[in-house]
């Protein structure tokens, strides 16, 4: 814990510095005003700026020692031109009592679970092995032809691979999950408490916005708590997705006060999301809409801008895609106008993209006779291997759009008052919930894996859960002290989610260092012109083996004997 809390220590003032110096730059660019953000906004900024910052490095040398120090000069530059243009100031935000409890049981949470040991199943089938080959070589050629989720490419693990102080000789440390979910979730927490008055008990009627922050926190360790000690790619891209959301209706709801840097950065969140986990696409359509309603100053030369700082953050991880895979984007597009020797066949890339659709319609049945069902079929199949509460979340996001056409008129019918105020509650986030219905329409037809859905899912179902308690006023809020009793209920909830991750065998083995990732067995295998070591449990890896495959493919040839020369396929046309 100690190692984590340091390495925490030293990321948020990094985070912050290259947070500022982004905004700045955006903000004479674009010609707005320089108006400083909030800390939690500021460092997600900087973070997304160091994201592409790894991404760039990684092609041309590994990130290791060398990359760790360009960042730490880079953060020290920043350093000092804040200081001599009296711009390195930032207001903390203030908490009350209620909120500095909650915040402390957050806190402990994230800090214990971030300890435990990677609970994601794919950390050790490819994400120990990706960050590895990030700290050991410049991105590698071909790498996918070795083991096609080692093209996966998600810029998150090329983050954590430049935070994982391998270099220094101990273990590969993954403390962004946990620092990256602190981050979010108190700033959910922190503008969510604004439902109370400055007081902490006088209640006031609130913004949706607020509700909807406050009801992401125990949804976030309800479903997210088992990646916080792993790099995983779902945790951020949903973290990420939800914090778009909300700062999205937080816009829609006080446009006039919120700043139009604040919106540019919500759109380049999106971009950002989307490198980490292509399954996010779908939220380029918030992206779009945010822009469409929010950015007044369309003008071509600020939209070219725009589509520049868009393209300083996508090249580099468009760039890693070409070398890893030979496509542009992996998997799916098979477009091949480079024909790199390296590149994955064709036919390889499709079969993959069958292997992901298949496994998460229905993991249990054969790719071909899972693709081969008709939509009736494999949705059956699909719903019934669902758990209840994931059925119960899927019927309610499926069935609210009728429950409230069925609602609108019968209120229309007998209080025509009512239905029009609960028509004006809709209308405030229709946009929000389109988006999250285009994302959810998306993961359903292409990976409808159910974690992967919580992106969209999980703000479609709370969206819907706003509008009962909206339609109250704020007499009857005062009334019934609900955002205090939300509050209390929220500080319960969170001493029992402290309770229940606490590991008290394993505590003394972690007051220092977080747990290592898991290492099964493995064994040498043959590829068709060198060994490798291969899997002997679950295609599980880890991380020590190394380069380590769930299987050899004998077809496939190192380019060189360097192994950063990289990989090739035998079968290519």
């Amino acid at each position: 814990m100690l190692i984590t809390l340091l390495l925490w220590a030293y990321l948020l003032p990094l985070g912050w510095l290259y947070g500022r110096f982004t905004l700045h730059v955006l903000a004479h660019s674009l010609k707005l005003d320089d108006d400083p953000l909030s800390f939690s906004l500021t460092w997600l900024a900087g973070l997304g700026t160091l994201t592409t910052l790894a991404s760039f490095l990684s092609l041309f040398i590994k990130l290791a020692l060398a990359a760790q120090l360009i960042v730490l000069a880079g953060g020290l530059l920043i350093l000092i031109w804040l200081w001599r243009t009296h711009r390195l100031h930032f207001a903390m935000p203030a908490w009350q009592p209620l909120g500095l409890l909650l915040g402390a049981l957050v806190l402990i949470t994230v800090l214990e679970i971030s300890t435990h040991t990677p609970g994601n199943p794919d950390t050790g089938l490819y994400h120990a092995q990706t960050i590895r080959w990030i700290e050991s070589f410049p991105v590698v050629p071909g790498l996918g032809n070795l083991h096609s989720r080692l093209a996966y490419n998600s810029s998150w693990l090329t983050l954590n691979a430049l935070f994982s102080f391998a270099f220094l000789g101990g273990q590969s440390y993954h403390i962004l999950p946990g620092l990256l979910f602190l981050v979010i979730t108190g700033r959910l927490l922190q503008r969510g408490l604004r439902l109370l008055g400055s007081r902490g008990h006088e209640v006031s009627s609130g913004k949706p916005a607020d509700w909807l922050r406050l009801m992401l926190i125990p949804l976030a360790f309800l479903l997210l708590a088992g990646e916080i000690s792993s790099p995983g790619t779902d945790l951020p891209a949903v973290l990420l997705s939800w914090l778009v959301f909300s700062e999205w209706l937080a816009l829609l709801e006080e446009k006039e006060t919120t700043s139009p840097l604040h919106r540019i950065l919500l759109i380049l969140f999106v971009l950002w999301t989307v490198t980490i986990k292509l399954s996010s696409l779908p939220l380029l359509l918030a992206a779009l809409f945010i822009w469409w309603r929010n950015i007044p100053d369309k003008q071509p030369r600020t939209t070219a801008k725009l589509f520049a700082a868009a393209a300083v953050l996508l090249l580099p991880w468009v760039a890693r895609s070409l070398i890893l895979s030979g496509y542009l984007i992996y998997p799916g597009l098979t477009l091949d106008p480079f024909h790199f020797d390296w590149r994955i066949p064709a036919e390889a890339v499709q079969r993959e993209s069958q292997v992901i659709t298949a496994w998460a319609r229905f993991s249990a049945g054969e790719i071909e006779t899972v693709l081969a069902m008709s939509l009736p079929e494999w949705v059956s199949a699909w719903f019934h291997n669902q758990t209840p509460n994931r059925q119960a979340i899927f019927l309610l996001v499926a069935a609210a759009p009728f429950g409230y056409a069925l609602l609108l008129g019968l209120l229309s019918l007998i209080k025509r008052g009512l239905a029009h105020k609960l028509w004006g509650t809709l209308q405030t986030y229709g946009l929000p919930l389109l988006a999250a219905y285009a994302g959810i329409a998306f993961w359903f037809l292409k990976a409808p894996f159910f974690r992967f859905g919580y992106a969209f899912l999980i703000p479609a179902l709370t969206l819907w859960l706003l509008p009962p308690i909206l339609m109250l006023d704020a007499k009857r809020l005062q009334a019934f002290r609900l955002p205090l009793v939300f509050a209390l209920l929220l500080a319960v909830y969170q001493g029992s989610v402290l309770a229940r991750s606490f590991e008290p065998q394993t505590i003394t083995s972690r007051l220092v260092q977080p747990a290592d990732y898991v290492n099964l067995p493995t064994a040498p295998c043959n590829l068709y012109d060198s060994r490798v070591w291969c899997a002997e449990q679950f295609g599980v890896c880890g991380y020590q083996a190394f380069p380590c495959v769930p299987g050899a493919d004998p077809l496939v040839a190192r380019r060189s004997p360097d192994l950063s020369d990289g990989y090739r396929h035998l079968n290519l046309p």
